[in-house]
């Protein structure tokens, strides 16, 4: 029986659990992955394997997740506590992330067990396309979300198999992460429902919240409404702040919001767990 420690960490209520990356091959972090996430087990929405010393982030599918990112913030807070305790200024932490070209400098403020992180990212090229008038398609490194109007297109259920047809449908077989959020004005707020397909991992998700396709939306949004700063309720409760500026290779976004430590310790691998 292998025994790994873990920590559980929600972004706004998207669920991650963290393993220690040097203890894992990378060949085994999907099979990991699918061991863990069950409710009956540890339970989360996701995966990542993370170097606390290198500052560096893998998610199991090698995709990119915004929200891990925040919650990695956090866990690097909670290593290295601010001096001297208790103090209320931001502390700055510069992580590596899969999926991501370029490094990102997370905004930690608060302290065990509850913070409050902010990513800061500098944005590459991310393609949009409007497929349809209620249907837009952003890529971004790492991961690729569909973008539906909710109020004319409705979510349809059945998750996994509206996966198989947004892969099929655009090509995307062979992407690492793909996302469909269905959005819409509710009572003058930003709505957003995100459904998560992670193909190594085998895992498709209707997420409590959804930091990248929060991203994705605000982009969207900023075409459509010239409008740069965005809060959109995710479907857990929590709020994400957009906000966008720069133009060109001087873009950047910033995408922030709660991060809390849910629990720590040891999940053991059974032989039988491992099949």
């Amino acid at each position: 029986m292998t025994e790994m420690t873990f920590s559980k960490w929600s972004s706004g209520g998207n669920t991650t659990l963290f393993f220690d990356a040097r203890a894992v091959s990378p060949a085994d972090m999907s099979k990991i992955a699918r061991m863990a996430l069950p409710s009956e087990q540890l339970g989360g929405e996701q995966v990542a394997f993370v170097d606390t010393d290198r500052h560096r982030l893998q998610m199991a599918g090698g995709e990119f997740c915004l929200n891990a990112t925040r919650a990695f913030g956090a866990l690097l807070d909670w290593k290295n506590p601010p001096s001297p305790p208790n103090s209320n200024a931001p502390r700055i932490f510069t992580v590596s992330v899969s999926g991501w070209p370029t490094k990102i400098r997370t905004h930690v403020s608060g302290q065990l067990p509850s913070w409050k992180v902010t990513a800061e990212l500098t944005l590459p090229d991310c393609p949009m396309r409007q497929i349809e008038e209620t249907i837009c398609m952003v890529r971004l490194p790492g991961i690729v979300h569909i973008l539906f109007d909710g109020d004319r297109c409705p979510f349809p259920g059945d998750g996994p198999q509206v996966i198989q047809d947004l892969r099929r449908a655009y090509a995307l077989e062979e992407e690492a992460c793909v996302g469909g959020i269905w959005w819409g004005l509710r009572q003058g707020r930003i709505e957003m429902l995100p459904l998560i397909h992670v193909r190594d991992a085998g895992t498709t998700i209707l997420e409590n919240a959804c930091g990248s396709g929060a991203l994705a939306l605000s982009l969207h949004l900023a075409r459509t409404t010239c409008e740069n700063r965005f809060s959109l309720l995710q479907p857990g409760g929590s709020t994400l702040e957009v906000a966008l500026s720069g133009t060109g290779p001087q873009r950047t976004a910033q995408v922030g919001g709660p991060v809390a430590l849910v629990s720590a310790g040891s999940f053991w691998l059974s032989p039988e767990t491992a099949r």
